[in-house]
């Protein structure tokens, strides 16, 4: 009987020694996750890298004046990202490739610096940055650029030409500011940036500053 007993005790021990191992192991994976979710590291890291290894990601994340951190937010819509000040950009599951997107952010980083502010403006050249990376990509075609609508994406396409233009040619040029307006009018259109949200617009005449600056520095 004492040897049986002694089998059944071994045979207990043999199941909770595997069950306590399995149950580290599920832990183990939440904690990884978390850290995915608190600490910025894991895809967007990964993007990070990824930008780095482009002319205009590189140039951009070198020129940041402020240090950038990530948070996860479940409030926002999957698939979403935004810049929200101090540095800080929060997104909610989003869909790889998101490269492009994360430049977008980075360079409202690079408008904005420390304090973020929802201007239409902003958004504008925001959106004129990141079809610039997208077709400095190796084998990009326009088609590989879609953002807000189709009517926006090709004010954007045609106000690409003027990005070699100096901030005064741009003020004086009719033909720019109609195209400029008329990508304000998509954007006042649009859920996310429209009449009925807190965007606002400078009034005209408008240019692309800060993505002028960026180009023309070294």
């Amino acid at each position: 009987m004492s040897k049986i007993r002694f089998l059944q005790l071994l045979f207990i021990f043999y199941l909770l020694g595997s069950c306590t191992q399995e149950t580290w192991n599920v832990e183990q994976e939440n904690v990884l996750r978390q850290g995915v979710l608190t600490r910025g590291v894991g895809p967007m890291e990964d993007a990070m890298e990824g930008l780095k290894g482009t002319t205009l990601g590189k140039k951009l994340i070198e020129k940041l004046s402020i240090p950038v951190k990530f948070e996860y937010d479940q409030s926002m819509k999957p698939g979403t990202m935004g810049y929200v000040g101090g540095g800080i950009i929060r997104y909610n599951d989003l869909n790889a490739p998101f490269g492009p997107l994360l430049f977008h952010e980075l360079f409202h980083v690079y408008q904005m610096k420390e304090i973020a502010v929802a201007s239409r403006n902003h958004e504008v050249e925001a959106y004129m940055a990141q079809y610039l990376l997208v077709m400095s990509i190796e084998g990009a075609e326009e088609k590989d650029f879609y953002a807000v609508s189709t009517k926006f994406v090709d004010c954007i396409r045609k106000l690409a030409k003027y990005t070699t233009w100096s901030v005064m040619d741009t003020k004086g040029s009719i033909k720019f500011q109609r195209l400029y307006e008329k990508a304000l009018v998509e954007l006042r259109k649009h859920h996310l940036y429209g009449t009925n949200t807190n965007y606002t617009e400078e009034p005209g005449p408008y240019s692309f500053q800060n993505l002028y600056h960026f180009l023309s520095i070294k």
